[in-house]
Order: C-alpha cells, then structure tokens, then sequence
C-alpha cells in the first residue's frame, strides 16, 4: 500500500481519483480493520512492541537483501555484460560497502535454526558460522547499490528504491523465510520494478530467458525437496 501510494501519488497528484483510490483502499481493507480492531487480534504488537534493537534491523535487511538478490540470478546471467559495467567501483560504493561490513560484524546475529535464507544456511552448513555470509552480504549489496542507487541513467530510481525499501522492511517480525517473497518477487520483477536489469529480461522474453527462468526455480524446488527429506531422515524415531 505504501509503494501504490506513492506511486499514484507521483502520477495524480492531489487529483480526485488519487482520492477515490484512498476511499476504495480504506473499504478494502475493512476486513482487516475489523480483525485488529475490532476482534482485538493485534498481531503487530507481536512483532514490533518487543524492544528496538539494530541487530533486528541489520537481520533482516541483510537476510531479505540476500534472497532478492537470489531470485534476481537469471535476470542477472541474461545481462551480466552489462552487470560488469555498472559502479560497482564507485568510491561511494566501497564506503557504504566498508561501513555495511561494519554492521554485519558487530550486530548481525540470526541465530534461529530455521529460516535466513538460502546463501546464510550454506555459510553455517559449510563452516559453522556466517563468515562466508558476510562476504556474500558484501557482494550483493554492492550489485544492489549499482541497480538502485549509482545508475544515473534510470529515471524511476526513486520509486525502485521505495520499492526496495518496503519489500525488505516487508516483515516485522524477527524470522525471515524465503517462503514470504516467493513467488511475491517475480511478481515484482515483471510488473513493477523499472529497473533495466529486470525490464531487458521482461520485455523480451523469449524462449531462451524463459527457459533459464523455469530451470532455476525448478533446480531450487529440488534442493528444498532434498532438505525437507534430509530433515526428515534426522527425526528421532520413538
């Protein structure tokens, strides 16, 4: 609703239909008012009435940048020549990158067993511990900083940020699953998000990208078919 918003905002402005979209949204979503306030089932209290912490905040931008950047795999091997022209050696993207490693070091800590997603699961499976994580973490913030932020030549970059910013922030709570931007990220990338890395791959989709798309989430259905039999195998048996 933030990003819709924002977004008719941007195109409306203080317009009679920006304000017949504000009534329509307020009727819509009457259903959920009358869940948290009037059935007093608060669910956000659960969430965000527990002490602010950075660590919390750190978590899940860390967790949730990582599975963007996840499913952003096949739109990045279509365009990867591009990919290596973009500001990756910015000297502004090393600074947000060196105090980004910062963070990480002294508050990231996802200690859950279950859940953080899939490049945090193989730093733990591999060495025990996310160190592996953080050099990924580094990784991928600095592809994000180039789509989203030093790529002066797309024009909507304020709305993809925003964008950005609310799909990462999505979640209140401190669990963070792959299973909450899936396929809610696909959605994004071939309908919302104007960024020309994504937009290359949606607009021309031929047979050849398609393929690619279905052979990635296939292979990841697989490697989540494999660990729910693996953790079955680890049950005790009584």
């Amino acid at each position: 609703s933030i990003y819709f918003f924002v977004r008719f905002f941007l195109d409306l402005k203080l317009s009679p239909k920006l304000i017949y979209y504000i009534l329509a949204n307020i009727l819509f979503s009457f259903p959920a008012i009358y869940y948290v306030f009037i059935l007093d089932i608060n669910f956000f209290l659960l969430h965000v009435g527990n002490p602010f912490e950075i660590s919390r905040l750190v978590n899940q931008f860390t967790i949730t940048t990582s599975i963007i950047f996840f499913y952003s795999i096949p739109f990045l091997l279509v365009n990867v020549k591009d990919n290596f022209k973009m500001y990756l050696f910015k000297v502004e993207n090393i600074i947000l990158s060196i105090i980004f490693l910062y963070f990480l070091i002294f508050y990231f800590n996802y200690n859950y067993p279950y859940g953080g997603g899939i490049f945090n699961q193989i730093s733990i499976l591999l060495f025990n511990n996310s160190y592996l994580f953080y050099f990924f973490s580094i990784i991928i913030l600095s592809f994000l900083f180039s789509f989203f932020i030093f790529d002066k030549k797309n024009k909507h970059k304020t709305i993809d940020l925003i964008l950005l910013l609310v799909v990462i922030y999505l979640e209140p709570d401190q669990f963070v699953y792959h299973e909450t931007y899936d396929p809610l990220l696909y959605f994004i990338f071939f309908f919302l998000i104007k960024n020309k890395t994504y937009s290359k791959f949606t607009e021309k989709l031929t047979n050849k990208k398609f393929a690619l798309l279905i052979i990635f989430c296939l292979s990841f259905f697989i490697l989540s078919v494999l660990k729910m039999l693996t953790n079955l195998t680890e049950l005790p048996i009584y």
